[in-house]
């Protein structure tokens, strides 16, 4: 019956001990009024298991922040999420269809899980750069986001759990120049216009996956050639590579 719409009176905020937690009741269409915030323990709209739908399309800009605790997206209506300065993240849960524009140029580490998984499918979403990233501590994992062309990650070296890619069906190569360490398994699946699936440093690895759909797979190149153990299953199964 009274929706939020204006943050403005918070822009004196830099710092937030707890969580920015965005319910159903917000009605604006960005978060302006918290662009000068440095830290937070975390920003939440939606939790892993329960959406949240705010009124009206929301543009994500905290253009100031540097460190987050945690990062929960679970919503429909966030069509921006633009970090430019956020070096280090906790856990990490985007699930977001609508999403269309993600800035996460400074972005360096993970302290916990890094997860992207457009559960509903995001046909938005056509560039994902992480330039700077460095290290995931426990999981990565992006899947469904299908319009995705360009997955860069040119410094990723370390990843203390499992890496799942899967379903992004519009990138054509799949590069991870640095990528040395994975503490769990490592699992491509159905990237079906990458013609190159690219692990240059790649050493030891638990165990690796590389599928897609043998029908319509356009991979013809993997590059593993520094690999020497995989200690559990090595699958390769995908067009004429299969």
């Amino acid at each position: 019956d009274d929706p939020i719409k204006d943050l403005s009176p918070l822009s004196g905020l830099t710092n937030v001990r707890y969580n920015i937690v965005i319910n159903n009741s917000f009605a604006g269409s960005s978060l302006a009024g918290l662009e000068n915030i440095v830290s937070a323990g975390g920003l939440t709209i939606g939790s892993a298991t329960t959406p949240t739908t705010p009124k009206e399309g929301i543009a994500v800009v905290l253009s100031s922040l540097e460190s987050l605790g945690k990062l929960q997206i679970n919503s429909s209506q966030v069509t921006a999420l633009i970090l430019p300065k956020l070096k280090t993240v906790g856990d990490t849960y985007i699930d977001a269809n609508m999403l269309a524009m993600a800035d996460f140029s400074s972005l360096e580490t993970c302290d916990e899980n890094f997860i992207m998984k457009a559960s509903s499918g995001n046909t938005y979403l056509t560039t994902l750069a992480l330039p700077a990233f460095n290290h995931v501590r426990c999981n990565m994992q992006i899947e469904k986001y299908t319009k995705i062309e360009t997955l860069s990650l040119p410094k990723l070296e370390k990843v203390g759990g499992n890496v799942t890619l899967s379903t992004l069906g519009s990138i054509t190569e799949l590069s991870l120049p640095e990528f040395a360490q994975c503490g769990g398994s490592f699992s491509s699946a159905n990237l079906n216009k990458a013609t190159k699936i690219s692990l240059p440093k790649l050493v030891s690895v638990p165990t690796l996956s590389l599928t897609g759909n043998t029908s319509n797979s356009s991979t013809e190149e993997i590059e593993l050639p520094l690999l020497e153990n995989v200690s559990n299953d090595l699958t390769i199964k995908m067009g004429a590579l299969s």
